[in-house]
């Protein structure tokens, strides 16, 4: 299995490099046998790897589940596909960017062993104050702003400072990237711990916060188990373009946070696929 990590630039990566592991663990497993497995002709196949077939978008998503990419490797793979062969301008564009997101999004994400360090909730809110206003590059000021000893805020940007996430221009701070992304398949406490705190602060606002420097809305409703991960993919890319859209304008002056939480209430009859969720930790 590939790493979920791996993004090619070339249409022809994955299966080229699945082919090559799947050679490695066995010398005689041939690429006409590759084309059995993933039910292609050999021939299909031979000139597709040869960059003189073409793919459509939904065939190469077949094929990456075949060869148990991510799903997020799925869609890139698509993508990678639609960039190459679509006869459309504007998939091809729409492609391209998408493709360019998730290079850029790569280069944002923190290894776990990281963010164990900076996991406390105003490790990221730092951030997010930083990047707002000169006003926020003092210890003192952030530390009257988040409501937190000096002692602990000065030790929280040297933290931030000493794994990447933060960088000293002369008296100024600076962020060193436009995004911070922590992803794993597998449980972290350090990500729990995270999220926990976040809940706490939220719970916080709650109390202290007028009703319209808040917002607040639940909902409780019933749908099909097996829609799960469909679903939670479905909000995870509403929250990205919201975000986006906002995020993304000039002149900004608040930083703030967003909490979305899904739970099933009676989770028994989950499928394990649609529980192994990006971010469930």
């Amino acid at each position: 299995m590939l790493q979920d990590t791996f993004f090619p630039l070339e249409t022809t990566d994955y299966l080229q490099t699945e082919f090559l592991q799947r050679r490695g663990r066995n010398p005689h497993y041939s690429l006409r046998a590759f084309a059995r497995d993933l039910e292609l002709s050999p021939s299909t196949l031979c000139e597709f790897l040869k960059g003189k077939a073409s793919l459509s978008a939904e065939r190469a998503a077949e094929l990456g589940k075949k060869i148990d990419l991510a799903e997020m490797q799925i869609e890139h793979f698509a993508d990678l596909v639609t960039l190459r062969f679509s006869a459309m301008e504007q998939r091809r564009r729409e492609a391209r960017r998408r493709i360019e997101n998730r290079f850029e999004q790569q280069k944002s994400y923190l290894p776990l062993e990281k963010f164990a360090v900076v996991s406390n909730w105003y490790h990221m809110v730092i951030l997010g104050l930083v990047e707002l206003n000169e006003k926020y590059h003092s210890v003192e000021a952030l530390s009257e702003t988040l409501d937190l000893g000096e002692v602990e805020t000065s030790l929280a940007v040297e933290t931030l400072i000493t794994v990447g996430l933060l960088l000293r221009d002369g008296p100024r701070l600076k962020i060193a990237q436009a995004q911070t992304l922590v992803g794993s398949q597998q449980a972290s406490g350090a990500i729990r711990s995270f999220h926990r705190q976040m809940l706490e602060q939220s719970a916080k606002a709650l109390t202290e916060l007028p009703v319209e420097q808040r917002n607040f809305q639940s909902t409780v409703f019933s749908m099909r188990a097996e829609d799960a991960a469909a679903f939670n993919k479905d909000l995870e890319q509403m929250m990205k373009t919201l975000i986006d859209k906002y995020h993304s304008r000039p002149e900004k002056n608040l930083a703030c946070s967003l909490n979305i939480q899904w739970v099933p209430h009676n989770p028994e009859p989950l499928p394990m696929a649609a529980a192994r969720l990006k971010g469930e930790n």
